[in-house]
């Protein structure tokens, strides 16, 4: 009896590098999809946000109260000046779906460098305040009125940094929730 013949050694190093390397671009695949989900990821906040130049405004949404008419709707953001040398101004906010109108004491859309301005919501500050701690006030009149799940296109205009178009969403809440303490102002009217 003749024992079995063996494969050659090229045969089977051939078979062990084909393994290898099919081993190792699954490997890849499986890295590549975790690298992928986090590179898209964004904050956890309600609405959009704009960059332009040095100034960021984040968390831009609109607050409604869904029994209300869209005249009683308002703009919430927040707007940092990330310059550490350059002085900037808010001059407007528009929209072809509404008119805007900026409640703000003088100077209060005035930003310092590494400063704060916020609208609907509070300032958060965990050193000597740079800003003030009273939000400013948007209210808006939107023509056509307001639906959740659809966005809203407003341009923020500065004095230094230009201008930008960002789309804002509707953010409601429901009939009997907990008002936020910066809405308490909308059930009070």
């Amino acid at each position: 009896m003749h024992p079995r013949p063996r494969a050659p050694h090229r045969v089977r190093g051939r078979w062990l590098r084909l393994l290898a390397i099919v081993a190792a671009l699954a490997a890849a695949g499986c890295g590549a999809g975790k690298i992928t989900q986090t590179s898209e990821q964004v904050s956890a906040v309600n609405g959009s946000s704009l960059e332009i130049g040095h100034i960021q405004v984040h968390n831009i949404y609109l607050d409604h109260d869904p029994g209300d008419p869209a005249e009683r709707a308002r703009l919430a953001f927040t707007v940092v000046n990330t310059s550490g040398s350059v002085t900037d101004r808010l001059v407007s906010i528009e929209s072809p779906a509404a008119a805007v109108n900026i409640l703000a004491p003088p100077g209060a859309l005035t930003l310092a460098p590494g400063t704060v301005l916020a609208a609907g919501q509070p300032i958060e500050q965990l050193i000597e305040p740079a800003a003030p701690y009273e939000p400013i006030t948007v209210a808006l009149s939107v023509s056509g009125g307001l639906r959740p799940g659809l966005t809203t296109p407003f341009t923020f205009v500065f004095e230094v940094a230009g201008t930008g178009t960002v789309a804002v969403p509707v953010d409601v809440w429901a009939p009997g929730e907990d008002v936020p303490p910066t809405r308490e102002d909308f059930t009070a009217a």
